[in-house]
Protein backbone atom coordinates (compact mmCIF):
# COMPACT_ATOMS: atom_id res chain seq x y z
CA UNK A 1 0.00 0.00 0.00
CA UNK A 2 2.88 2.35 0.79
CA UNK A 3 4.41 1.65 -2.61
CA UNK A 4 1.05 2.20 -4.30
CA UNK A 5 0.60 5.57 -2.57
CA UNK A 6 4.17 6.55 -3.41
CA UNK A 7 3.69 5.62 -7.07
CA UNK A 8 0.42 7.54 -7.20
CA UNK A 9 2.17 10.66 -5.90
CA UNK A 10 5.08 10.16 -8.29
CA UNK A 11 2.61 9.78 -11.17
CA UNK A 12 0.93 13.05 -10.19
CA UNK A 13 4.29 14.86 -10.10
CA UNK A 14 5.28 13.33 -13.44
CA UNK A 15 2.02 14.49 -15.05
CA UNK A 16 2.52 18.03 -13.72
CA UNK A 17 6.10 18.05 -15.04
CA UNK A 18 4.88 16.73 -18.38
CA UNK A 19 2.28 19.50 -18.66
CA UNK A 20 4.94 22.10 -17.86
CA UNK A 21 7.21 20.70 -20.54
CA UNK A 22 4.38 20.55 -23.07
CA UNK A 23 3.62 24.22 -22.43
CA UNK A 24 7.30 25.05 -22.93
CA UNK A 25 7.26 22.99 -26.13
CA UNK A 26 4.16 24.85 -27.32
CA UNK A 27 5.84 28.22 -26.62
CA UNK A 28 8.86 27.09 -28.60
CA UNK A 29 6.67 26.09 -31.56
CA UNK A 30 5.00 29.52 -31.59
CA UNK A 31 8.32 31.34 -31.31
CA UNK A 32 9.87 29.32 -34.13
CA UNK A 33 6.91 30.07 -36.37
CA UNK A 34 7.58 33.80 -35.84
CA UNK A 35 11.28 33.21 -36.40
CA UNK A 36 10.61 31.55 -39.76
CA UNK A 37 8.44 34.45 -40.89
CA UNK A 38 11.16 36.92 -39.95
CA UNK A 39 14.06 35.01 -41.51
CA UNK A 40 12.49 33.67 -44.70
CA UNK A 41 13.16 36.81 -46.72
CA UNK A 42 16.75 37.29 -45.55
CA UNK A 43 18.23 33.81 -45.19
CA UNK A 44 19.36 31.11 -47.65
CA UNK A 45 16.61 28.72 -48.60
CA UNK A 46 18.47 25.64 -47.27
CA UNK A 47 18.85 27.16 -43.77
CA UNK A 48 15.19 28.12 -43.62
CA UNK A 49 14.19 24.71 -44.97
CA UNK A 50 16.25 22.98 -42.30
CA UNK A 51 14.58 24.98 -39.54
CA UNK A 52 11.14 24.39 -41.09
CA UNK A 53 11.75 20.61 -41.17
CA UNK A 54 12.81 20.64 -37.52
CA UNK A 55 9.75 22.69 -36.63
CA UNK A 56 7.42 20.27 -38.41
CA UNK A 57 8.87 17.35 -36.44
CA UNK A 58 8.37 19.28 -33.22
CA UNK A 59 4.82 20.32 -34.15
CA UNK A 60 3.84 16.74 -35.01
CA UNK A 61 5.18 15.47 -31.68
CA UNK A 62 3.42 18.24 -29.82
CA UNK A 63 0.08 17.46 -31.45
CA UNK A 64 0.49 13.90 -30.09
CA UNK A 65 1.41 15.28 -26.63
CA UNK A 66 4.83 13.67 -26.89
CA UNK A 67 8.04 15.10 -25.48
CA UNK A 68 10.98 15.00 -27.87
CA UNK A 69 13.99 16.47 -26.03
CA UNK A 70 16.38 15.68 -28.90
CA UNK A 71 14.19 17.52 -31.43
CA UNK A 72 13.82 20.52 -29.11
CA UNK A 73 17.59 20.71 -28.73
CA UNK A 74 18.04 20.35 -32.48
CA UNK A 75 15.47 23.08 -33.19
CA UNK A 76 17.19 25.51 -30.83
CA UNK A 77 20.52 24.72 -32.49
CA UNK A 78 19.03 25.37 -35.95
CA UNK A 79 17.55 28.67 -34.75
CA UNK A 80 20.84 29.74 -33.19
CA UNK A 81 22.81 28.82 -36.32
CA UNK A 82 20.36 30.71 -38.53
CA UNK A 83 20.60 33.84 -36.38
CA UNK A 84 24.40 33.71 -36.34
CA UNK A 85 24.66 33.25 -40.10
CA UNK A 86 22.25 36.12 -40.69
CA UNK A 87 24.40 38.39 -38.49
CA UNK A 88 27.50 37.39 -40.45
CA UNK A 89 25.89 38.09 -43.84
CA UNK A 90 24.24 41.40 -42.93
CA UNK A 91 25.60 44.35 -44.97
CA UNK A 92 23.86 47.44 -43.61
CA UNK A 93 24.77 48.65 -40.14
CA UNK A 94 21.19 48.70 -38.88
CA UNK A 95 20.52 45.23 -40.26
CA UNK A 96 23.78 43.92 -38.82
CA UNK A 97 22.99 45.35 -35.40
CA UNK A 98 19.56 43.74 -35.26
CA UNK A 99 20.89 40.40 -36.51
CA UNK A 100 23.62 40.53 -33.88
CA UNK A 101 21.09 41.16 -31.09
CA UNK A 102 18.85 38.33 -32.31
CA UNK A 103 21.85 36.02 -32.51
CA UNK A 104 22.68 36.78 -28.87
CA UNK A 105 19.06 36.14 -27.90
CA UNK A 106 19.04 32.78 -29.72
CA UNK A 107 22.25 31.78 -27.94
CA UNK A 108 20.72 32.60 -24.55
CA UNK A 109 17.45 30.82 -25.29
CA UNK A 110 19.40 27.66 -26.12
CA UNK A 111 20.98 27.58 -22.63
CA UNK A 112 19.02 25.38 -20.14
CA UNK A 113 17.99 27.25 -16.99
CA UNK A 114 19.93 25.87 -14.02
CA UNK A 115 19.83 26.79 -10.34
CA UNK A 116 23.23 28.50 -10.46
CA UNK A 117 22.71 30.37 -13.73
CA UNK A 118 19.00 31.18 -13.59
CA UNK A 119 19.28 34.77 -12.34
CA UNK A 120 22.15 35.77 -14.63
CA UNK A 121 20.50 34.10 -17.59
CA UNK A 122 17.28 36.03 -16.99
CA UNK A 123 19.19 39.27 -16.53
CA UNK A 124 21.10 38.76 -19.78
CA UNK A 125 17.86 37.97 -21.65
CA UNK A 126 16.23 41.12 -20.29
CA UNK A 127 19.21 43.18 -21.45
CA UNK A 128 19.08 41.60 -24.93
CA UNK A 129 15.32 42.25 -25.12
CA UNK A 130 15.93 45.86 -24.05
CA UNK A 131 18.52 46.33 -26.80
CA UNK A 132 16.16 44.75 -29.33
CA UNK A 133 13.24 47.00 -28.32
CA UNK A 134 15.53 50.00 -28.39
CA UNK A 135 16.74 49.09 -31.84
CA UNK A 136 13.22 48.44 -33.18
CA UNK A 137 12.06 51.77 -31.69
CA UNK A 138 14.98 53.55 -33.31
CA UNK A 139 14.15 52.03 -36.72
CA UNK A 140 10.47 52.92 -36.40
CA UNK A 141 11.26 56.51 -35.46
CA UNK A 142 13.67 56.83 -38.37
CA UNK A 143 11.08 55.55 -40.81
CA UNK A 144 8.64 58.31 -39.80
CA UNK A 145 11.14 61.10 -40.48
CA UNK A 146 11.79 62.54 -43.88
CA UNK A 147 15.47 62.89 -43.14
CA UNK A 148 16.75 59.62 -41.75
CA UNK A 149 19.86 61.32 -40.40
CA UNK A 150 17.65 63.23 -37.95
CA UNK A 151 16.25 60.00 -36.47
CA UNK A 152 17.44 58.86 -33.03
CA UNK A 153 20.59 56.80 -33.52
CA UNK A 154 22.74 54.98 -31.01
CA UNK A 155 26.40 56.00 -31.03
CA UNK A 156 28.12 53.24 -32.95
CA UNK A 157 31.10 52.93 -30.63
CA UNK A 158 28.88 52.81 -27.55
CA UNK A 159 26.56 50.27 -29.17
CA UNK A 160 29.46 48.04 -30.16
CA UNK A 161 30.93 48.31 -26.67
CA UNK A 162 27.60 47.23 -25.19
CA UNK A 163 27.38 44.36 -27.62
CA UNK A 164 30.90 43.16 -26.94
CA UNK A 165 30.37 43.27 -23.18
CA UNK A 166 27.10 41.39 -23.53
CA UNK A 167 28.63 38.83 -25.87
CA UNK A 168 31.44 38.24 -23.34
CA UNK A 169 28.83 37.74 -20.62
CA UNK A 170 26.90 35.30 -22.83
CA UNK A 171 30.08 33.35 -23.59
CA UNK A 172 30.84 33.10 -19.86
CA UNK A 173 27.27 31.96 -19.10
CA UNK A 174 27.40 29.31 -21.81
CA UNK A 175 30.78 28.02 -20.57
CA UNK A 176 29.42 27.70 -17.03
CA UNK A 177 26.27 26.10 -18.38
CA UNK A 178 28.32 23.43 -20.15
CA UNK A 179 29.90 22.40 -16.82
CA UNK A 180 26.56 22.46 -14.98
CA UNK A 181 24.69 20.57 -17.69
CA UNK A 182 27.45 17.95 -17.88
CA UNK A 183 27.06 17.26 -14.15
CA UNK A 184 23.28 16.91 -14.51
CA UNK A 185 23.70 14.58 -17.48
CA UNK A 186 26.08 12.46 -15.41
CA UNK A 187 23.43 12.19 -12.68
CA UNK A 188 20.84 11.24 -15.29
CA UNK A 189 23.24 8.58 -16.60
CA UNK A 190 23.51 7.13 -13.08
CA UNK A 191 19.73 7.08 -12.79
CA UNK A 192 19.45 5.38 -16.18
CA UNK A 193 21.93 2.78 -14.87
CA UNK A 194 19.71 2.18 -11.83
CA UNK A 195 16.78 1.23 -14.03
CA UNK A 196 19.06 -0.63 -16.48
CA UNK A 197 17.80 1.45 -19.41
CA UNK A 198 20.34 0.93 -22.18
CA UNK A 199 18.39 3.08 -24.67
CA UNK A 200 18.20 6.01 -22.27
CA UNK A 201 21.88 5.67 -21.40
CA UNK A 202 22.66 5.90 -25.13
CA UNK A 203 20.50 9.04 -25.45
CA UNK A 204 22.34 10.67 -22.56
CA UNK A 205 25.68 9.72 -24.07
CA UNK A 206 24.59 11.33 -27.36
CA UNK A 207 23.57 14.46 -25.40
CA UNK A 208 27.04 14.49 -23.80
CA UNK A 209 28.65 14.35 -27.23
CA UNK A 210 26.43 17.18 -28.51
CA UNK A 211 27.29 19.24 -25.44
CA UNK A 212 30.98 18.97 -26.24
CA UNK A 213 30.12 20.43 -29.64
CA UNK A 214 28.30 23.36 -28.01
CA UNK A 215 24.76 22.02 -28.45
CA UNK A 216 22.73 22.12 -25.23
CA UNK A 217 20.26 19.28 -24.65
CA UNK A 218 16.70 19.82 -23.49
CA UNK A 219 17.46 18.86 -19.90
CA UNK A 220 13.97 19.35 -18.53
CA UNK A 221 12.47 17.07 -21.18
CA UNK A 222 15.07 14.37 -20.55
CA UNK A 223 14.45 14.54 -16.80
CA UNK A 224 10.68 14.24 -17.23
CA UNK A 225 11.06 11.24 -19.54
CA UNK A 226 13.57 9.57 -17.23
CA UNK A 227 11.29 10.08 -14.21
CA UNK A 228 8.46 8.41 -16.07
CA UNK A 229 10.76 5.58 -17.16
CA UNK A 230 11.99 5.24 -13.58
CA UNK A 231 8.47 4.87 -12.20
CA UNK A 232 7.60 2.40 -14.95
CA UNK A 233 10.72 0.40 -14.02
CA UNK A 234 9.76 0.42 -10.34
CA UNK A 235 6.28 -0.82 -11.22
CA UNK A 236 7.79 -3.63 -13.31
CA UNK A 237 10.26 -4.46 -10.55
CA UNK A 238 7.45 -4.59 -7.99
CA UNK A 239 5.57 -7.09 -10.16
CA UNK A 240 8.72 -9.16 -10.72
CA UNK A 241 9.49 -9.10 -6.99
CA UNK A 242 5.97 -10.34 -6.24
CA UNK A 243 6.33 -13.18 -8.78
CA UNK A 244 9.73 -14.26 -7.46
CA UNK A 245 8.53 -14.08 -3.86
CA UNK A 246 5.46 -16.18 -4.62
CA UNK A 247 7.54 -18.86 -6.37
CA UNK A 248 10.22 -18.78 -3.66
CA UNK A 249 7.61 -19.58 -1.01
CA UNK A 250 7.09 -22.93 -2.71
CA UNK A 251 10.61 -23.91 -1.64
CA UNK A 252 10.72 -22.08 1.72
CA UNK A 253 10.56 -25.34 3.70
CA UNK A 254 13.58 -26.86 1.96
CA UNK A 255 16.94 -26.93 3.75
CA UNK A 256 18.88 -25.77 0.68
CA UNK A 257 21.36 -22.91 1.36
CA UNK A 258 20.20 -21.32 -1.91
CA UNK A 259 16.67 -21.00 -0.53
CA UNK A 260 17.79 -18.99 2.48
CA UNK A 261 20.00 -16.84 0.26
CA UNK A 262 17.09 -16.20 -2.13
CA UNK A 263 14.67 -15.24 0.65
CA UNK A 264 17.22 -12.83 2.17
CA UNK A 265 17.89 -11.28 -1.23
CA UNK A 266 14.19 -10.76 -1.94
CA UNK A 267 13.69 -9.15 1.47
CA UNK A 268 16.57 -6.77 0.76
CA UNK A 269 15.17 -5.84 -2.67
CA UNK A 270 11.70 -5.32 -1.17
CA UNK A 271 13.23 -2.87 1.32
CA UNK A 272 15.03 -1.05 -1.52
CA UNK A 273 11.70 -0.44 -3.25
CA UNK A 274 10.05 0.60 0.01
CA UNK A 275 12.83 3.18 0.54
CA UNK A 276 12.15 4.72 -2.86
CA UNK A 277 15.03 3.06 -4.69
CA UNK A 278 15.17 0.37 -7.35
CA UNK A 279 15.44 -3.39 -7.04
CA UNK A 280 18.62 -3.91 -9.05
CA UNK A 281 19.40 -7.51 -8.04
CA UNK A 282 16.26 -9.21 -9.25
CA UNK A 283 18.32 -10.85 -12.00
CA UNK A 284 20.45 -12.53 -9.33
CA UNK A 285 17.28 -13.64 -7.56
CA UNK A 286 15.94 -15.16 -10.79
CA UNK A 287 19.21 -17.08 -11.29
CA UNK A 288 19.04 -18.40 -7.71
CA UNK A 289 15.43 -19.47 -8.25
CA UNK A 290 16.39 -21.30 -11.45
CA UNK A 291 19.19 -23.07 -9.57
CA UNK A 292 16.77 -24.15 -6.82
CA UNK A 293 14.22 -25.34 -9.38
CA UNK A 294 16.87 -27.41 -11.19
CA UNK A 295 17.98 -29.01 -7.94
CA UNK A 296 14.38 -29.73 -6.93
CA UNK A 297 13.66 -31.20 -10.37
CA UNK A 298 16.58 -33.58 -10.02
CA UNK A 299 15.46 -34.52 -6.54
CA UNK A 300 11.84 -35.12 -7.56
CA UNK A 301 12.85 -37.00 -10.70
CA UNK A 302 14.51 -39.66 -8.52
CA UNK A 303 11.28 -40.39 -6.58
CA UNK A 304 10.13 -43.43 -8.65
CA UNK A 305 13.49 -45.21 -8.32
CA UNK A 306 13.74 -44.35 -4.61
CA UNK A 307 10.17 -45.53 -4.08
CA UNK A 308 10.94 -48.91 -5.66
CA UNK A 309 14.03 -49.23 -3.46
CA UNK A 310 12.02 -48.28 -0.37
CA UNK A 311 9.31 -50.87 -1.12
CA UNK A 312 11.97 -53.56 -1.50
CA UNK A 313 13.57 -52.56 1.83
CA UNK A 314 10.16 -52.54 3.54
CA UNK A 315 9.52 -56.20 2.69
CA UNK A 316 12.39 -57.15 5.03
CA UNK A 317 11.22 -55.13 8.03
CA UNK A 318 7.43 -55.53 7.58
CA UNK A 319 7.43 -58.48 10.04
CA UNK A 320 8.29 -56.19 12.95
CA UNK A 321 5.50 -55.31 15.36
CA UNK A 322 6.05 -51.52 15.46
CA UNK A 323 4.11 -48.30 15.00
CA UNK A 324 6.84 -47.17 12.61
CA UNK A 325 6.09 -50.15 10.38
CA UNK A 326 2.47 -49.01 10.08
CA UNK A 327 3.59 -45.45 9.32
CA UNK A 328 6.03 -46.55 6.62
CA UNK A 329 3.45 -48.88 5.09
CA UNK A 330 0.86 -46.07 4.89
CA UNK A 331 3.37 -43.62 3.33
CA UNK A 332 4.70 -46.08 0.75
CA UNK A 333 1.26 -47.31 -0.25
CA UNK A 334 0.08 -43.71 -0.73
CA UNK A 335 3.13 -42.80 -2.79
CA UNK A 336 2.80 -45.96 -4.89
CA UNK A 337 -0.83 -45.07 -5.64
CA UNK A 338 0.24 -41.59 -6.75
CA UNK A 339 3.10 -42.79 -8.94
CA UNK A 340 1.33 -42.05 -12.25
CA UNK A 341 0.31 -38.53 -11.12
CA UNK A 342 3.82 -37.38 -10.20
CA UNK A 343 4.37 -35.67 -13.56
CA UNK A 344 1.04 -33.84 -13.49
CA UNK A 345 0.75 -32.38 -10.00
CA UNK A 346 2.12 -29.02 -8.91
CA UNK A 347 5.70 -28.52 -7.78
CA UNK A 348 4.51 -27.92 -4.22
CA UNK A 349 2.65 -31.22 -4.08
CA UNK A 350 5.56 -33.08 -5.67
CA UNK A 351 7.81 -31.66 -2.97
CA UNK A 352 5.37 -32.83 -0.29
CA UNK A 353 5.39 -36.33 -1.76
CA UNK A 354 9.19 -36.31 -1.92
CA UNK A 355 9.35 -35.13 1.71
CA UNK A 356 7.06 -38.03 2.70
CA UNK A 357 9.36 -40.44 0.90
CA UNK A 358 12.37 -38.98 2.72
CA UNK A 359 10.56 -39.48 6.04
CA UNK A 360 9.81 -43.09 5.08
CA UNK A 361 13.44 -43.69 4.13
CA UNK A 362 14.63 -42.37 7.49
CA UNK A 363 12.15 -44.60 9.32
CA UNK A 364 13.27 -47.56 7.22
CA UNK A 365 16.86 -47.02 8.32
CA UNK A 366 15.77 -47.18 11.97
CA UNK A 367 13.58 -50.24 11.32
CA UNK A 368 16.45 -52.02 9.57
CA UNK A 369 18.66 -51.50 12.63
CA UNK A 370 15.85 -52.73 14.88
CA UNK A 371 15.26 -55.75 12.61
CA UNK A 372 18.94 -56.66 12.62
CA UNK A 373 19.10 -56.45 16.42
CA UNK A 374 15.92 -58.55 16.74
CA UNK A 375 17.21 -61.18 14.29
Amino acid sequence: RDLAREQSEAQRRAEEALETQLRAQEDLVRRLQDTLVRYEAHSPAEDVQRLRAELESLRLAHENRTLVPEVMASVRQAEERLARELAERATEESERRRARIESMRAQLLAVPATATLGDRLDAALREVDRLLEEHVGSEAASALLLDEEMGPQLPLDAAHADFEALESLIAAIRNEAVVSVRRRLERLAEKAGEIASVSFAERIQAAMTDLEDGVFPDLAGLEVELDRASEAARTHQLGELHRLGREAQTYASLDFPEVEELLDLLASERQQLADGGHARRLGEAAILLDRIESRVEQRVASVPQRLDAALARFEEVAKLNSDDVATVRRILQHLDSQREALGRVSVGLRLQLEASLTQAEQLLSSLEEEYEATR
